[in-house]
């Protein structure tokens, strides 16, 4: 794993629902907080979890996320115009969501590892370095 990894919206909802991989993440946590790695996660992606965990759980659900993330040791990627520009490229080239695109687009950018649970990320395996999680059935 490298020295820094950046978070998909996939661990972060397997992390918030306890769901298989939890653990792996939480270790992921526990490591940023012994200054071990870095982790990184893209605006992109923080406003892609607050919008499903308020689609699923509701308002107050995802404002308690944003309070809990702001506690982790996570930094926030803002999206500046050559990672814009990146994730325009990435996905003119693979057939992934916009908000995946940014994510591998922060990888590339940061020279970091990408830890997710998410298959669609299988079409960049060439191009970063993945820490899967549990596969999204």
């Amino acid at each position: 794993m490298n020295k820094k990894i950046v978070l998909d919206t996939h661990a972060l909802i397997c992390y918030l629902k306890d769901e298989p991989g939890a653990d792996e993440v939480e270790n992921a946590f526990e490591k940023a907080q012994n200054k071990e790695i870095v982790l990184l996660l893209n605006v992109v992606n923080l406003a892609e979890v607050r919008y499903i965990i308020e689609r699923r759980f509701g308002e107050s659900a995802a404002q308690e996320f944003v309070t809990t993330l702001s506690s982790l040791p996570v930094e926030i990627v803002n999206v500046e115009k050559s990672l814009a520009l990146l994730a325009a490229q990435i996905k003119a080239k693979t057939p992934i969501s916009l908000g995946d695109c940014f994510c591998a687009a922060t990888a590339m950018q940061f020279e970091a590892s990408l830890m997710t649970g998410d298959l669609e990320f299988k079409k960049l395996e060439d191009q970063i370095d993945i820490y899967w999680l549990p596969l999204k059935s």
